[in-house]
């Protein structure tokens, strides 16, 4: 059995970045970018046809991410502000969502920002993002709000 080891604990986030072997990776059933449970781990090389990929992510180094820490990391990059600002642009993929930036930011911010606005939803983590920003003790009370009416809006049940 091939072995992963831990690279990395944020202790305050409760979050785990696991690195682990090549082998494990080019499985048929698991690749780079699939979500895995972390708590079957050993059992993704002896039970990889019935894997229950949810909580972490593969990616493209090898390493194993949950998905909180992935959320977090993209939401610390776009900024919570920017991505409940722009959230339904982002949701609609809107064409002009650089030219509708009103702040004064650099070209080369405005393109990473559209980037990892359209990435959270092209990974279906948006939800997970509003929830973190809902959560946040950082985060502005109008962004907050508009967080809760945005999740509301999508994805509470009716």
């Amino acid at each position: 059995m091939i072995t992963p080891f831990i690279k990395e604990i944020d202790e305050r986030e409760e979050n785990l970045v696991i690195i682990i072997p090549k082998e494990i990776c080019t499985l048929k059933s698991i690749k780079k970018g699939d979500f895995v449970n972390i708590s079957d781990i050993n059992k993704i090389e002896s039970n990889s046809e019935n894997y229950n990929n949810k909580n972490t992510n593969i990616n493209k180094n090898g390493f194993i991410k949950d998905k909180n820490y992935e959320v977090k990391r993209l939401l610390q990059t776009i900024g919570m502000n920017t991505f409940i600002t722009y959230f339904e642009k982002f949701k609609n993929r809107d064409p002009n969502i650089i030219k509708d930036f009103k702040e004064d930011w650099e070209e080369n911010s405005k393109h990473t920002k559209a980037y990892i606005g359209l990435k959270i939803f092209d990974k279906n983590l948006e939800k997970e993002a509003l929830e973190k920003v809902i959560a946040s003790k950082r985060a502005e009370d109008k962004i907050i709000q508009k967080a809760k009416e945005l999740y509301n809006k999508y994805y509470s049940k009716s």
